[in-house]
């Protein structure tokens, strides 16, 4: 299952705004889905790095375990 062109720059657009301290997500909550791998993952991490709370969803429990280790 591949991603779309258009997703792909979404994502990248979405990824460059937050990477920018204009907004800050400390102490905001963040719902994100498939957040054990790939992008959901990568986004996980720079937000926690920003100080926000994460509440992430994956169909593979042991793989949301590993991730949040």
């Amino acid at each position: 299952m591949g991603v779309s062109a258009a997703t792909a720059f979404a994502v990248g657009k979405l990824v460059k705004r937050i990477s920018r301290p204009q907004f800050d997500f400390r102490e905001k909550t963040i719902l994100i889905t498939g957040g054990s791998r790939g992008l959901g993952f990568a986004l996980a991490q720079r937000l926690g790095k920003q100080g926000a709370r994460l509440a992430l969803c994956a169909r593979n429990e042991g793989e949301l375990q590993e991730a949040c280790a």
